[in-house]
């Protein structure tokens, strides 16, 4: 909570538009925080200048409450966790390079990495099962880390 603020960044989604998110800003704070779930109710303004959210649409959202640029965000199925280990394959020069990463928020269909990839690295993202440290790939597809 203590990092919460009024004019800080939201992103909403829903279901009846899947892929597709809403910005908005942080309006208001609840002070009462819920002891048991640890968590507390917080008031937005999001544009919707096309009109497409509805009343009694139901929202998941997120705020961005802070930002780091030498923070990488990674496609969620370039991850892999296995036994409290996160991994991910980055390519380069036409082989894969394993690397143990330090996982973290996941934003949608992107998940954090605080350790272990930089921002603009390529990672693999399909195959995983079939790949190793060192082992050739080609790409068909590129997704840059953001």
């Amino acid at each position: 909570a203590p990092d919460l603020k009024g004019g800080q960044r939201i992103e909403l989604s829903v279901e009846a538009y899947p892929g597709r998110t809403f910005a908005g800003q942080v309006t208001r704070i609840s002070p009462a925080v819920e002891v048991q779930t640890r968590s507390l109710a917080l008031e937005g303004r999001v544009t919707n200048a096309d009109g497409r959210l509805r009343p009694g649409f139901f929202a998941k959202g997120a705020v961005l409450t802070k930002k780091d640029g030498a923070v990488a965000f990674v496609p969620a199925e370039a991850v892999v966790y296995f036994v409290g280990i996160s991994k991910v394959f980055v390519v380069g020069d036409g082989k894969v390079e394993e690397r143990l990463v330090k996982a973290g928020a996941r934003q949608g269909a992107w998940v954090e990495i605080a350790e272990g990839v930089k921002p603009g690295e390529t990672v693999a993202v399909s195959n995983l099962s079939q790949l190793f440290n060192g082992a050739p790939v080609t790409f068909l597809e590129s997704k840059i880390v953001k």
